[in-house]
């Protein structure tokens, strides 16, 4: 892999000497059983170049977003480096004469930089049960593209499609999908696409092809109604108190955030970047009134009866029909991702 986890400290407590969840599942009798498909999050998946700008051509399939190759094409040129992570503003695409593309393989999203890893405990684990490269794969892709922009430029829901049914094809058992952040609206786009007819922009797949091919789906921290912080980002380039960009001095080492000599002064330059990537305006807060319950036309959740605001609230509806997030019948079966011969 890109980094080698075992060449790190173990991430575990000082004076740890439990199992890890992979030794303990395996002491339990656990096993594989589903083939488990990897869907990472925004900005955990390695971005790689393939064409750029004179300033940048040296930097030919290096890693322009992960690894300590990232921090030298950074410190080398920094207006270069923000030049090659723009997208185009009108298309949402590749701009002309650049292109960055996902790295593929488990390599791209097990550890972003030395001491921070993303996958790579999972796929260690998952390895430790009993897993390996047959049954287990990743799903890369740009996170800075749009869902509609990954179909259009990577085809990679057309991609995710058939590698899931290759692995049904080869282990006769459905896929679990695991999925993180902007993953989660990536896996849910996909289930929708997937079945809709090629007719209305689908792939064809037809109603049952979910339940044919994915045995269970595991959401960690999606953002199924947006996520605030896109606000400040897309507005003034804000991202110090963002996940991952705001931890980046501790990981790289540099005593200060690498970004902040940068972005100080220059955030209207980076708020330009960030307006160019489909996937942050896909993670605005969304839901309004139908969500947060408010009879205002602002939807505010906090909105209360309140005679001073002149605000109000009405009493849900029960006889109205609400879409259930989970099924509260505990005695529907669920897919495993992996085999517990010891249970009846």
């Amino acid at each position: 892999p890109a980094l080698n986890a075992s060449a790190l400290n173990s991430g575990m407590p000082l004076g740890w000497r439990g199992p890890s969840p992979g030794q303990a599942a395996l002491e339990r009798g656990r096993r594989p059983k589903h083939p488990v498909v990897i869907v990472p999050g925004f900005i955990s998946s390695g971005l790689e170049l393939w064409d750029g700008l004179q300033c940048g051509k040296h930097f030919f399939r290096q890693r322009m977003w992960g690894t300590p190759a990232m921090a030298t094409a950074y410190f080398a040129n920094r207006q270069c480096w923000m030049q090659h992570m723009r997208l185009d503003p009108v298309t949402g695409l590749d701009p002309a004469g650049i292109k960055l593309r996902a790295v593929s393989g488990l390599e791209a999203v097990d550890w972003f930089v030395p001491g921070y890893f993303v996958w790579g405990k999972v796929i260690e684990s998952l390895g430790e049960v009993g897993y390996d490269t047959n049954m287990l794969q990743a799903a890369p892709y740009d996170w800075r593209l749009s869902p509609v922009g990954l179909e259009q430029r990577d085809g990679y829901f057309t991609r995710l499609k058939t590698t899931i049914e290759t692995m049904v094809h080869l282990h006769k058992t459905p896929v679990a999908l695991l999925a993180h952040s902007y993953g989660d609206q990536l896996v849910r786009y996909f289930l929708n696409w997937v079945e809709a007819p090629v007719s209305e922009g689908g792939a064809g797949g037809g109603k049952g092809w979910t339940d044919r091919h994915v045995a269970a789906y595991v959401d960690i921290a999606g953002p199924m109604l947006g996520i605030p912080k896109t606000v400040p980002s897309l507005l003034s380039g804000e991202m110090r108190d963002t996940a991952i960009l705001g931890q980046l001095e501790g990981l790289l080492g540099l005593g200060v955030n690498p970004l902040d000599r940068f972005v100080s002064g220059t955030l209207g330059t980076v708020a330009a970047t960030f307006r160019t990537w489909g996937s942050l305006w896909a993670m605005l807060p969304r839901g309004g009134v139908d969500v947060w319950g408010a009879d205002d036309h602002l939807g505010a959740p906090d909105a209360s009866n309140d005679e001073s605001t002149g605000v109000t609230m009405d009493d849900p509806d029960p006889s109205s029909e609400r879409g259930e997030m989970i099924d509260k019948d505990s005695s529907s079966e669920r897919g495993e991702m992996i085999d517990n011969p010891r249970e009846p």
